[in-house]
């Protein structure tokens, strides 16, 4: 019998996994224009280390607000921790929390965007950072019973 620690243990595991993949996925969208900002190495590392704090807090809160209460409720022996129901499950939610989010992140400029399909390369990661991260930690979550 699994205790409430090793629970929580085990969906903060989850939630890393998926800080890392939106990690790879800002890191790979945005590389294209980094290399012509940054100057000196050390610049270069320090906005690393800046979005890096910035991305783990986001995450942090959608653990505690999102994913840990899910957790917590779903038993380990639902359908729901199957693992491609819980991919599917973690990238509906990922993709809900961008609906909600993005257009305070993305500025007046929003609607037309969307409208117009014209997303550009660095809007990438904010479109499909939530969905990434709530795929890949769900995911994660379902094949560690």
């Amino acid at each position: 019998m699994k205790t409430i620690r090793h629970t929580i243990g085990l969906s903060f595991l989850a939630m890393q996994c998926g800080w890392v993949a939106c990690n790879i996925l800002f890191w790979i969208c945005n590389l294209s224009w980094m290399v012509n900002r940054f100057k000196s190495f050390s610049d270069y590392l320090g906005y690393v280390m800046f979005m890096g704090a910035c991305t783990g807090i986001v995450i942090m809160g959608a653990w505690l607000v999102i994913f840990l209460p899910v957790d917590l409720w779903i038993s380990d022996n639902s359908k729901l921790r199957r693992p491609w129901v819980a991919t599917i499950c973690g990238l509906v939610a990922g993709a809900a929390v961008t609906v909600v989010l993005w257009p305070s992140f993305a500025g007046a400029g929003w609607l037309a965007k969307v409208t117009s399909m014209k997303f550009s390369l660095q809007d990438m990661p904010y479109l499909l950072g939530p969905s990434i991260t709530g795929m890949v930690a769900s995911y994660v979550r379902s094949r560690d019973q």
